[in-house]
This record gives C-alpha cells, structure tokens and sequence, in this order.
C-alpha cells in the first residue's frame, strides 16, 4: 500500500515549478527588451565610440586635440560670455592668477584686465582697451551735451572718442570804449576804435557788460576705459 507524500511537500514542488517559469520569463523578457535597444555602432572600433565621461577618480584623463581644434574643459559660470578655460590657466597662469583673462588677438595673446590700467608688474600693450560711452552734461549759460564714443577691445586710443561740451558760464566784463583799446577790454576784436564802437552806445562811452564766448568753458568728454590689454 502507496504512502501518501505529505501536503507541504506538494506545495514546495508546485512553488518551485512556478518560481522557475517566472525566473525564465524574466530572462526572455528582458533579452528581448535589450535586442529591440540595441543601436549598432556607426563605424568600426574605435571609431563611432562614445566620448567618456569626466571621471571623479585617480586616475588620468586627457582630452586629445587635433591641428584644428584645441582640446579644452571650459565653463562659463554666469552664462553671460566670460568663459574660464583650462589651457588658459595652463598656459598662462600669471595672467589668470592676477585677475586677468588671456584674450587672443591674431597670434598674440594679450591679458585682459578690468579697469583703465594694467596692475603692478604688467604694462599696456600699444593702446589695447575697450571703453562704454559717458554722458556728459554742461552747466551755465554755455552748457551743452554730449555722448562719447566707445568700443570693443582693440587697440584704440579712447582719446579718440572723446567729445567737446561746455561747462559753465560766459566771462562777462566792461568795455571801455577808447580810441585804442586791447582785448579783453574791448567787446568785438579788440585793438582798435572801431571794433570797440561796435559795442558802445556812443563816442567815448563806457559800453554796458560785455559778454564772452564759451570757449574757457570747453572740456573733453571722455569713454570709460573698462579694460586694458596688458603683457608682462
């Protein structure tokens, strides 16, 4: 007389049939899955390869250059154009280290400061700077107003952009009218009668105030020099 298997025993067997058909669903599940995201390579090894990662560890990682393009790691923090560059820090590191940006221009390659002068230890480069443009208001009676020029970084003098406004008022004097009188004396031209008649009520006659030009009252309304190329 058969002896009955023992009801756990029957449930193990049925537990471990049904965990292997999961198990080898999976498998086939994912193989699958893995065969439909496979992206053939676009060249023969190495070429089509993915670059690699910057890694975080020990060991080295070189970017490779070619004639053409120079292999660099470059951020620019603010997203507003002032990139920082890693060979610029390599290659010129007093430039970078005093404050300054290496800036190329051609085949030479200034160091770019901020403000109207280079610091101690470095001299401007021929006129290479770059300026903003002033605004400048007169006063007085002979008061006007004007806008300098400006530029990018070049070699510009920013005495080039500078422009004439008048600040102040007219000298104002009295001409005593005589047969022969000198400037500043006289109102008109000065040095004799008939240029100082011009002004005067009659013969002989103190002429009321006499008003200058505003030519004393002339400046030069000059850029801010907000950069200078320097080179040590």
């Amino acid at each position: 007389m058969k002896k009955k298997k023992p009801k756990a025993k029957k449930i193990y067997h049925r537990l471990t049939f049904w965990l292997g058909v999961l198990a080898l669903g999976t498998i086939v599940g994912v193989s699958i899955q893995f065969g439909r995201a496979w992206v053939e390579p676009s060249g023969s090894a190495p070429d089509g390869n993915i670059a690699a990662p910057i890694n975080t560890g020990a060991s080295k990682q070189t970017k490779v250059g070619t004639k053409d393009i120079k292999a660099d790691i470059c951020v620019d923090a603010f997203g507003n154009g002032d990139e920082k560059c890693l060979s610029d820090l390599v290659s010129f590191p007093g430039c970078t280290l005093a404050g300054g940006v290496p800036t190329t221009i051609g085949s030479l390659t200034l160091c770019k400061f901020p403000g109207a002068s280079c610091p101690s230890g470095w001299s401007q480069y021929l006129k290479y700077t770059e300026t903003a443009a002033s605004n400048c208001v007169g006063g007085g009676s002979c008061g006007t107003s004007v806008t300098s020029g400006s530029h990018t970084f070049g070699n510009i003098d920013p005495a080039t952009e500078a422009q004439t406004y008048y600040d102040g008022n007219q000298t104002t004097y009295q001409c005593n009218c005589q047969s022969i009188c000198s400037a500043p004396s006289c109102c008109a031209y000065g040095g004799h009668f008939e240029s100082c008649y011009s002004c005067c009520v009659g013969y002989y006659q103190v002429c009321s105030t006499c008003t200058g030009d505003c030519s004393t009252n002339a400046k030069s309304c000059l850029p801010n020099v907000t950069a200078v190329g320097c080179v040590q």
